[in-house]
């Protein structure tokens, strides 16, 4: 019992970092619930109300808001749909909503060899949590508790640039603890995070924000929800830069991006509205909003590969402000805020357990 209830913390915590607005950086048989409300964007593009456009035909379609989020019954894609929307693995996928006020300039990053950075990167968590008899109850949730703060650091390094724009970063995580929790807590939390530092991630970068050829190099001693969280970073890899749109943009542009993302043992495919609010000294300051949905109802968790675990409801819907320098690294202050609501039934031998639970995370990007 103790060992699957860890089991799940781990993949919920994992699911919230998956579901976070990621800071702009060159180093997602019953009734339907209603639709999460969406934070929204005036532009002048006419508000959407199904994805049809993005799939081939016989597909059926998923509603979305009017912020152009996708939005299926309990949150968790029909069989196949996340496939033939965006296949896992493949780059994000950038369409353009508004091209903004004049004048209006194509962005792109700048490169440059040998350039570094260090990156720190502050989390805040509450969780809430139930564990049922069954899945009928409507009992409401116990208060959230937070857990101990987590800041991580990783430092990064542009090794080549190609002809064309591309460069080739190296990023090595060299610090990660715990603070504001019990002493006992933070042991714990600081337990789980030893041996990330020196945890390596190699990927190349376009000048249009496209992250290709992930590689990671972990140190074998790495075990448990450590090198799952930084699997998952790697797994990850529109994180690693946000993609800029192909055409010229202005002030009040708007862009969305779609991805998956494998994050905490769940497949999710990530939608992300993002506004231009400012461009200044090479530099821009953009506002995201971001949405998550299930790619599928199958989930899995590392400390118990044998429970079948099904998502039976999910909801991911954040908000974040990134000011984010086109030609440095360093140049990067983020902050982000995530709700995640979920449900689950998990099986292990003859136990079957409901989990309900409900994240709240701030994140807080700073370079240097």
């Amino acid at each position: 019992m103790l060992s699957l209830r860890a089991g799940v913390v781990t993949l919920l915590f994992l699911a919230a970092c998956g579901g976070a607005p990621k800071p702009a950086s060159v180093a997602g048989a019953e009734e339907p619930h209603a639709p999460t409300p969406a934070v929204s964007v005036a532009t002048d593009a006419p508000a959407p109300t199904s994805d049809a456009s993005a799939l081939p035909r016989g597909v059926s379609e998923v509603a979305v808001d009017r912020d152009g989020f996708l939005v299926p019954p309990h949150g968790i894609l029909p069989e196949g749909y996340a496939d033939r929307l965006l296949a896992a693995g493949a780059p994000p996928q950038v369409r353009l909503v508004s091209p903004g006020a004049e004048p209006r300039t194509v962005l792109r990053y700048v490169y440059k060899k040998g350039d570094k950075a260090h990156i720190g990167l502050t989390t805040d968590l509450a969780m809430s949590m139930a564990i049922d008899a069954n899945a009928a109850t409507e009992d409401p949730l116990p208060a959230p508790r937070k857990t101990p703060r987590i800041t991580m650091g990783f430092a990064t390094t542009i090794t080549a640039v190609d002809a064309d724009g591309t460069a080739h970063v190296d990023a090595v995580y060299d610090a990660a603890k715990a603070s504001s929790g019990t002493p006992a807590e933070i042991a714990a939390v600081e337990k789980a995070l030893a041996g990330m530092a020196g945890s390596k991630v190699s990927y190349r970068v376009t000048a249009s924000g496209r992250v290709s050829d992930v590689v990671t190099k972990l140190d074998p001693a790495l075990q448990g929800p450590a090198r799952e969280a930084m699997e998952n970073a790697a797994a990850s890899s529109s994180d690693l830069a946000t993609p800029l749109p192909d055409a010229p943009v202005g002030i009040g542009a708007v862009w969305i991006v779609d991805s998956r993302v494998k994050s905490g043992g769940l497949d999710l495919a990530r939608r992300t509205r993002t506004t231009l609010e400012a461009t200044k000294n090479s530099s821009i300051t953009v506002h995201q909003q971001i949405g998550a949905v299930a790619a599928s109802p199958v989930a899995t968790l590392a400390k118990l590969p044998t429970a079948s675990v099904a998502i039976t409801d999910f909801s991911s819907r954040g908000t974040g402000t990134t000011r984010q320098g086109l030609t440095r690294v360093a140049e990067l202050e983020a902050t982000s805020h995530v709700d995640v609501n979920m449900q689950m039934r998990v099986v292990s031998g003859e136990t079957t357990m409901h989990f309900r639970t409900a994240l709240v995370m701030d994140v807080t990007t700073a370079g240097k």
